[in-house]
């Protein structure tokens, strides 16, 4: 009985896997189509820009708009989703250059749940590394 025991308890601590918790390349692209989020934060060229973004509502929608409303203006940009050797990147455009216009750039997936969305962007020209984090709503 011991034996079987031990059996049972070492089968079920092999076939736990720690990539059951990550998202696939398709997972951050349908996380994002479902449902509004919000910047929760955005820190670009050394300065918390949050705020200025704060009250915005984006969906990401399945042709390739990002939606971008709040209770005075809306504008439609474009963002696209790649993976390339495991490396997932957000690329986003707005036409307008302010508040939006901060989102601009080839952003870099550091970390993706069905709730949350941690991007990079390294801006080889000045040295920065901007921050951005979408949260749904």
């Amino acid at each position: 009985m011991k034996y079987l025991f031990f059996a049972l308890c070492l089968f079920f601590l092999v076939s736990c896997n720690s990539d059951d918790d990550k998202n696939s390349n398709a997972s951050t692209e349908v996380n994002l189509k479902d449902g509004s989020w919000v910047v929760s934060y955005l820190f670009v060229d050394n300065m918390d820009e949050t705020n200025n973004l704060v009250s915005f509502e984006f969906d990401f929608k399945n042709n390739q708009v990002l939606s971008a409303q709040n209770n005075l203006y809306s504008d439609d940009g474009t963002w696209n989703y790649s993976k390339m050797n495991e490396e997932e990147e957000i690329s986003i455009v707005f036409t307008e250059t302010y508040p939006l216009g901060l989102l601009f750039g080839e952003w870099k997936v550091m970390t993706a749940a069905p709730t949350k969305v941690e991007l990079v962007l390294e801006d080889e020209l000045n040295g920065n590394i901007d921050f951005l984090t979408f949260s749904k709503q």
